[in-house]
């Protein structure tokens, strides 16, 4: 990076420029770089509400339906989270996420069979 003789602005790439006046130093403009925490809560989110949306309107129905349909928005949901970017990430989230998405699966189908079934 280099200073002009006249000014106290630095130039070089603009992710790490950082300008400087007679009032202090800020921080370049930042850029949106999303993280595996938002891919995560999206994704955790947007299948709360799909579950919670099919475990109502397939309640009366055999046993099989909301199983199977729960099953594929689920599925369908993971696909989109890492298609947005969870791919990217650690090992870490990517066990998260599928834990957590596996998991509340679980719980809607336990609760859809106890209610057909029991």
């Amino acid at each position: 990076m280099k200073q002009p003789s006249e000014s106290n602005a630095y130039f070089g790439p603009a992710e790490q420029v950082v300008e400087h006046s007679d009032i202090g130093s800020f921080m370049p403009v930042g850029y949106y770089r999303p993280i595996p925490i938002v891919w995560f809560a999206g994704g955790w989110f947007v299948q709360v509400g799909a579950l919670l949306v099919l475990f109502f309107l397939l309640l009366g129905k055999p046993i099989l339906y909301p199983l199977l349909t729960t099953a594929l928005v689920s599925y369908g949901i993971g696909h989109w989270t890492f298609g947005r970017g969870m791919s990217g990430a650690s090992t870490g989230w990517k066990v998260f996420t599928v834990a957590a998405l596996g998991f509340n699966w679980l719980l809607v189908a336990l609760t859809e069979w106890a209610l057909l079934v029991g």
